[in-house]
């Protein structure tokens, strides 16, 4: 006789996600969506900025190269909002000063192509308190 499957009261963990390219997002959101994570997606850094959900998320996932705000500009101003949430960026090819600003803010860079379950194993570390900081 098996026991059934214990079930968690607690609501999943929500995840907003920024990305201009809307094939990745897309495949971002069904990737995060399949692990049990909530999930919003952005365009841009204004349409995350703008919502109304902010203190709700538990973790970030901006891509660097955005319209009009970069990644670390969207991530300071989400800080200067008060957000609490993880954060990870993603890039192709990071330049040095790109990389050095991320470490300087602890935020992980995952690398695009994103391959493998290399995003969703960074999340899942920063949810647990395995490295990275708060945005707050």
């Amino acid at each position: 006789m098996s026991l059934p499957a214990q079930t968690s009261a607690r609501a999943p963990h929500l995840i907003a996600v920024v990305d201009e390219d809307a094939p990745l997002l897309n495949a971002i959101r069904f990737s995060l969506e399949a692990e049990g994570y909530s999930v919003l997606t952005f365009k841009d850094g204004e349409g995350l900025l703008d919502a109304d959900r902010l203190e709700e998320i538990a973790c970030f996932v901006v891509d660097h190269r955005l319209p009009a705000l970069d990644g670390r500009r969207v991530i300071r101003e989400l800080r200067r909002r008060g957000a609490t949430g993880r954060v990870v960026m993603i890039t192709t090819r990071p330049q040095a000063d790109v990389r050095e600003a991320c470490w300087d803010m602890g935020i992980p860079i995952v690398e695009k192509p994103l391959l493998g379950e290399s995003l969703n194993a960074c999340i899942r570390g920063l949810l647990a308190g395995r490295g990275g900081r708060a945005v707050g």
